[in-house]
């Protein structure tokens, strides 16, 4: 069972429901219209490809449906710099579709991920994606050792740094 806050915050005011706006924005946003039920909203937050470019972030497509959800397919490199103009609150942006398992498709995964409980996230975040020809290429592997590769950042004692804490630092050709 998921919990979600009866009343989220958003630049502009407060969001009483997934599906509603911000009060008083002081600029334009898409998604500054309420959807009504049975109505879609779809934004190209990345059509890129897998090499970084300055004005076009890597695969991601975010839909918003009139009964609130809002799904993200792909969350590819760079483009949480979209979804976070939207200023959608954290507990809304949820689940994550992948198509597949290549940089393009999921490279700002931990910057959602982290961002989100940074941002207030009161529930996990829900992935989605293929299980693979084998366990080493599935989502499920993946998701794993994505938690275990930041596990700073997954653990609760260590979510923020601590000076006291001795460290050796590693370097690593990868």
């Amino acid at each position: 069972m998921l919990l979600f806050p009866s009343v989220a915050y958003s630049a502009g005011g407060k969001v009483t429901s997934p599906a509603g706006i911000a009060p008083d924005r002081y600029v334009y946003y898409p998604a500054t219209e309420a959807l009504q039920d049975g109505e879609i909203r779809l934004f190209a937050c990345g059509t890129g490809s897998p090499p970084a470019r300055r004005s076009q972030q890597a695969t991601c497509w975010l839909v918003e449906l009139g009964n609130g959800d809002k799904l993200l397919f792909g969350i590819g490199t760079g483009s949480m710099v979209n979804i976070a103009a939207l200023m959608i609150p954290s507990d809304y942006l949820n689940p994550v579709f992948l198509t597949h398992l290549h940089t393009d498709h999921w490279g700002d995964l931990a910057t959602l991920w982290a961002g989100g409980w940074t941002a207030g996230r009161t529930g996990p975040l829900r992935v989605w994606g293929p299980s693979g020809e084998t366990e080493e290429i599935g989502t499920k592997f993946a998701i794993d050792h994505f938690l275990q590769a930041f596990n700073w950042d997954a653990s609760k004692d260590t979510k923020f740094y601590s000076k006291s804490r001795a460290r050796k630092n590693h370097r690593y050709r990868i």
